[in-house]
């Protein structure tokens, strides 16, 4: 997996459920303009709208309040609708991260050459982790600097049709039944409607 790969997969994400393979040069011309290549993309679909947008929520609580938590207080700019997945392989050889708004997907990986672990107690304020999550931070901080417009829209991420907002009880994952209530376990989150739970439990 190269960092590439990694971010072009999680792009898809960003692009509504379409997956676009990456590509380096979008248009050749001659000294006086005439086109000669062109790149054309061929999105193919991938998720749903309702699956597109529930990731993404799920990958917005990465940021607000789990792996990469360490990621707002590094951002310069805010009020971003990021969406994030953090990655660690086994060993700790490599950090991962990759972050999408609803312009840009960008991806980030720290490691060696040479595979050994990213884990260092006391060489560093920062875990493994963290590093990781900073180095994106700055680097979506300079390209902010360069084109807010494109980095830093005010726009979020569109909620499709289908997605419903239902209550359910954290242990079975059914509708709550009274025992559920009572027992102070009943939770709400966000649905595709054609999956939402039906029996009580």
């Amino acid at each position: 997996m190269t960092p590439e790969e990694n971010t072009n997969a999680f792009a898809t994400f960003g692009n509504n459920g379409n997956f676009v393979d990456a590509y380096m040069i979008d248009k050749i011309t001659t000294s006086d303009g005439k086109v000669v290549y062109k790149h054309k993309s061929k999105p193919v679909k991938v998720f749903s709208p309702q699956t597109t947008y529930l990731t993404l929520d799920m990958m917005r609580d990465v940021i607000q309040s789990g792996t990469a938590s360490y990621i707002p207080s590094q951002l310069k700019y805010g009020g971003v609708d990021w969406a994030g997945k953090t990655g660690t392989s086994q060993d700790w050889k490599d950090a991962w991260f990759v972050g999408t708004n609803p312009n840009v997907t960008m991806g980030t990986w720290i490691g060696y050459r040479s595979p050994k672990s990213l884990r260092c107690y006391g060489c560093s304020p920062l875990s493994y982790s963290q590093r990781a999550n900073k180095l994106w931070a700055e680097l979506v901080n300079a390209a902010t600097d360069q084109n807010k417009e494109l980095m830093a829209p005010t726009k979020r991420f569109k909620q499709p049709d289908g997605i419903v907002s239902k209550s359910y009880c954290a242990i079975s994952g059914m509708l709550p039944s009274d025992l559920c209530s009572k027992a102070g376990l009943v939770k709400t989150d966000l649905f595709n409607a054609k999956f939402v739970p039906t029996k009580k439990r």
